[in-house]
């Protein structure tokens, strides 16, 4: 009988003389020592969980979830208007409207005429004293 170098258990060799530890873990275990490696700490087992009813529930709107949304689309709508140049923006009623006021002001239909070959209506421009067909 021998002694392990380890663990201090008794044991049988069965490699003639040679085998100097009990078992491959207290051998790889003898080996980490003198590297320096530390002992690793068991892991524990995963326990199993009970079937919750909290994956169920539904969430719940709270104020601070309103209120961070509506900084977030704040801040996307900010961004993106200050990202898009002027050219490359809609155009509102607002603007469709101006125009048309525009269109008004300068000219005037000319009622007694008609269309030209590709359907346009004829206007006469008051500023620059021709007509225009639009």
């Amino acid at each position: 009988m021998e002694k392990c170098i380890q663990c201090g258990a008794d044991y049988i060799p069965r490699r003639r003389g040679v085998q100097k530890f009990c078992s491959d873990t207290c051998r790889s275990r003898h080996w980490q020592l003198k590297q320096g490696i530390p002992k690793k700490k068991k892991k524990k087992p995963l326990k199993k969980k009970k079937h919750s009813l909290q994956k169920y529930q539904k969430e719940k709107i709270t104020f601070a979830g309103i209120s961070n949304a509506a900084i977030g689309q704040t801040a996307v709508d900010l961004i993106k208007n200050i990202a898009t140049p002027e050219s490359k923006k809609p155009a509102t009623k607002g603007d469709i409207n101006e125009l048309k006021s525009l269109i008004k002001g300068n000219l005037l239909p000319i009622k007694n005429m008609e269309n030209n070959a590709f359907g346009k209506s004829p206007f006469y421009d008051v500023t620059n004293q021709i007509v225009i067909f639009i």
